[in-house]
């Protein structure tokens, strides 16, 4: 059990999610509605955490935003060099999904966090700069599929049609016929 005392400030807790890729991503998901994650209620009894200062996400996207590992994406965060080292071996070899909970997600209030499996502490890292914006740290959303070449050649099949299409009754609408 983890206590986080009443208007905690500073400190950002690293979580992993022991489920597959599939699972971890429907686990760690906010339902509309500002309702409780199944990770949220797992987590923390009878408290709804704030999701602007919580951010889960697989690390294998870090290296989408230019960080090796998760170690390289949270110190970009104020948080303090000793707790960096302290947690560093942690930070790095951490794969699957993680959860990023800030103290502001908690609004204040105390609370009492039980990580049970599926849900593991990695690390508590305090911060620098206790009231340093949390979202500033966003990973961003990830990029659009790429259209396959096939889709692409149907579209271009498609257009070509489509275009050759109007030209043939714009030349029967000129030369006078009727179609």
């Amino acid at each position: 059990m983890i206590h986080v005392p009443d208007h905690e400030r500073g400190v950002l807790r690293v979580f992993a999610v022991d489920l597959p890729d599939t699972e971890a991503a429907a686990f760690v998901a906010a339902p509309a509605g500002g309702l409780a994650s199944p990770f949220n209620t797992a987590l923390v009894k009878g408290l709804t955490l704030d999701n602007d200062f919580v951010e889960a996400f697989p690390v294998t996207r870090l290296h989408e935003v230019g960080h090796p590992d998760l170690l390289s994406y949270v110190s970009g965060a104020p948080v303090k060099p000793a707790d960096l080292a302290h947690n560093t071996k942690a930070l790095r070899a951490q794969t699957g999904w993680v959860v990023l909970i800030w103290s502001k997600a908690f609004g204040g209030a105390a609370a009492e966090l039980h990580p049970i499996p599926p849900i593991r502490l990695v690390s508590s890292l305090r911060l620098t700069e206790p009231d340093a914006p949390s979202t500033a740290r966003r990973m961003p959303k990830p990029a659009a599929a790429p259209v396959s070449a096939t889709m692409q050649r149907r579209n271009r099949i498609t257009g070509i049609a489509l275009i050759t299409l109007v030209l043939v009754a714009l030349g029967l609408v000129y030369v006078g016929l009727p179609f």
